[in-house]
């Protein structure tokens, strides 16, 4: 059976081992590098490694090389990834609940323990977690595919169309939100906008080429 691929990020040695040590039976997990310029590399990391979920320690500001917290990684994983599988795990429980995460994505560094029921209910925890964000994104493919077929053989009705619309969106967000085509382009009244892109694009290339008109 295949496992999961779990990020490891934190600063401090010990605890990566530790983490890893807890969590490589039940995940592959991949030790993400802090060797880094900016947030947003991380989360490249994030992608680039095709992972399932990501086990952030809070207190990442205590790396000399990292000027934020674990709390700025969740948030822009969440706004780069919907609804992806990561979570805080901290020393500091209550330090990280008043940084406006959910609380279901704060986990205590005491649950890495093999030998307690606290971490056995982590590891199901996070298999479910898991489970249940790739089932939702499977339910909504079928759901789009249909609309996509039914689109083929008769005109879709308005409020179809918009959940067409919405499906798709859910769909894009849930891989990557850097791609994502913007809303309004999906509906009928967006195609201009987008023949303008294609036409700009198309420009843009001549250029590069130095085509002439």
């Amino acid at each position: 059976m295949t496992k999961y691929r779990l990020g490891i990020i934190d600063e401090s040695e010990k605890d990566r081992t530790k983490s890893i040590a807890f969590f490589e039976d039940d995940f592959e997990c991949i030790e993400l590098s802090l060797d880094v310029e900016n947030e947003d590399e991380l989360i490249n990391q994030v992608i680039e490694n095709q992972l399932d979920a990501v086990a952030i320690d809070y207190k990442l500001i205590d790396h000399p090389k990292l000027d934020f917290n674990g709390n700025i990684i969740l948030k822009k994983l969440m706004d780069e990834r919907y609804n992806f599988p990561a979570f805080i795990l901290t020393n500091l429980v209550p330090d990280a609940s008043e940084e406006n995460i959910d609380d279901f994505r704060i986990i205590s560094k005491r649950a890495i323990n093999p030998e307690s029921t606290e971490g056995e209910e982590l590891l199901k925890k996070l298999k479910n977690y898991i489970i249940k964000y790739y089932k939702e994104i499977e339910k909504k493919e079928e759901e789009l595919f249909n609309l996509i077929q039914k689109e083929q053989k008769e005109e879709l009705s308005d409020p179809e169309r918009e959940k067409m619309i919405d499906l798709d969106d859910f769909l894009e967000h849930s891989f990557s939100q850097k791609s994502k085509i913007p809303t309004g382009w999906k509906r009928p009244e967006g195609f201009e906008g987008i023949e303008k892109m294609r036409k700009l694009a198309e420009e843009i290339l001549k250029e590069i080429k130095g085509e002439d008109e």
